[in-house]
């Protein structure tokens, strides 16, 4: 009996290291073929401009959501996903006998994207890994303002095709530490870090306004019945302006492959339209948690 156990511990001495080299081949396989789910929440600051309505700014806060699937392999990255905005905003008036102090409005905006990244590895390194590549970005702009009468609701549809870079700087803790806070001891194992830095410039920038201010009157007439009448007849495609967006993001994984990420998001349109200027502007701090879909 004892001679049958040393026989079976020896075989199993034996098959370890291969064993142990089965499962660094699949972690491997997994880093370089990631496919991830990331769904966020974000607070967000929004500021807008509608010349067709008035000069005045409008700015606010909300939240925002966001579901987007990620896929990463040893060439190129691709993000595709929907996020929509939430916020209140108001108007910017100066105290008046005329005007009114304050003027509330609902601002909803929703994006769908699609995001592709080429890996840059002649200027890449170990530490700093650089991409390239394009994102067309899709955004539908629903604005609510009743203090502005029959110019009270206002909608706008953007479409831009972009030019997008993006650097990867690994600052992953390679050994184990502990943080002495007061009386508090707080161990942290190593663990997969990076900081990531992304921009993203308007190549192609369509906006889809009005071709005069916003005045909508309820038509007393049986061919218009339907209420997106207005959007089918007296919108314009329009091909001008610019749009710019940027994003700092701090991401942290577990061994699993799961995570979380804190970003900072800015975002910034302006579109002359056919006649009248609508710009809008977003600032948002994210909190995003990364499931690993590959297990």
């Amino acid at each position: 009996m004892k001679k049958v156990s040393c026989n079976v511990l020896m075989i199993f001495f034996l098959m370890a290291p291969q064993f142990s080299t089965l499962g660094q081949t699949k972690t491997q396989e997994n880093q370089l073929n990631q496919k991830n789910l990331l769904l966020s929440l974000g607070w967000t600051n929004t500021t807008f401009r509608d010349f067709a309505t008035s000069p005045l700014f409008y700015r606010g806060s909300g939240f925002s959501l966001s579901y987007e699937k990620q896929t990463i392999n040893q060439k190129s990255e691709i993000n595709w996903g929907f996020s929509p905005l939430f916020s209140s905003t108001q108007a910017c008036i100066a105290k008046s006998d005329y005007l009114q102090e304050r003027a509330f409005s609902a601002f909803i905006s929703m994006d769908g994207y699609l995001k592709y990244y080429r890996d840059l590895p002649r200027i890449s390194s170990e530490k700093i890994q650089f991409k390239a590549g394009g994102t067309v970005l899709a955004t539908q702009n629903i604005r609510i303002n009743e203090s502005l009468l029959n110019s009270a609701f206002g909608v706008e549809t953007f479409l831009n095709l972009m030019v997008s870079a993006k650097a990867d700087i690994d600052i992953s803790q390679k050994e184990e530490k502990t943080i002495h806070l007061w009386f508090l001891k707080i161990k942290q194992n190593p663990s997969k870090q990076k900081l990531s830095f992304q921009t993203d410039i308007g190549l192609l920038n369509f906006n889809h306004r009005p071709s005069y201010n916003y005045v909508y009157f309820d038509e007393i007439d049986d061919n218009y019945t339907n209420e997106l009448f207005a959007l089918k007849e007296h919108y314009d495609w329009s091909l001008n302006g610019y749009r710019f967006g940027t994003k700092i993001e701090y991401s942290k994984f577990a061994p699993t492959g799961n995570g979380f990420k804190i970003a900072y998001i800015w975002d910034m349109t302006n579109a002359p339209g056919k006649h009248q200027t609508f710009q809008m502007a977003t600032h948002r701090i994210q909190y995003t948690l990364i499931i690993n879909k590959n297990k």
